[in-house]
């Protein structure tokens, strides 16, 4: 009986030691974030280290200007538009090929109560002259009509200073 209690107390110390093992697993945190492509999401990126997931759509004005914006449901229940990219394509019929994001094709972080006009923005974050970035789009389907890329740059705030990084963005299947 005294060995069957030893036994017994020393399989509950394994589990024990193996959970604990297993939890702090999955806290660790290697530096490197790469977004995760969730299944009901097209677009996704950090913006200062905070994922940042949606639905995107985009606009395509002409052969000039590609905008990718979609619908933010925020955790405090309320909708905002959150417009990422106005990318100017240059009359570039082929649209596949990378873009510097600066004051002309602009990244953008911005965002705005849905049902209200812009502004007022909640942010506003643009790439500028200073502060720049890059889209690359692999893929244009002008048959489906979709695009697919990836993006970074640095945003800039006029009103504060300040800036933000959106970095290792990606874009799947967006429709235009």
């Amino acid at each position: 009986m005294i060995l069957g209690g030893v036994e017994n107390r020393m399989k509950r110390l394994f589990v024990l030691i193996v959970s604990i093992g297993l939890l702090l697993q999955s806290c660790a945190k290697d530096g490197v974030q790469t977004p995760t492509a969730l299944s009901s999401y097209n677009l996704s990126a950090y913006a200062n280290d905070e994922l940042v997931t949606y639905n995107a759509t985009a606009i395509k004005y002409g052969d000039t200007v590609l905008d990718i914006y979609g619908v933010w449901n925020t955790n405090i229940n309320q909708t905002y538009i959150l417009n990422i990219l106005d990318i100017r394509l240059n009359n570039n019929p082929k649209v596949v090929g990378t873009y510097t994001l600066n004051a002309v094709s602009e990244g953008q972080y911005y965002a705005y109560q849905s049902g209200t006009t812009p502004p007022p923005y909640t942010f506003y974050y643009t790439s500028t002259g200073n502060y720049m970035g890059s889209v690359k789009i692999f893929s244009y389907d002008s048959i489906h009509k979709t695009i697919s890329g990836t993006f970074n740059f640095t945003g800039f705030n006029m009103s504060s200073n300040a800036t933000i990084s959106v970095n290792n963005g990606s874009f799947n299947s967006v429709p235009y």
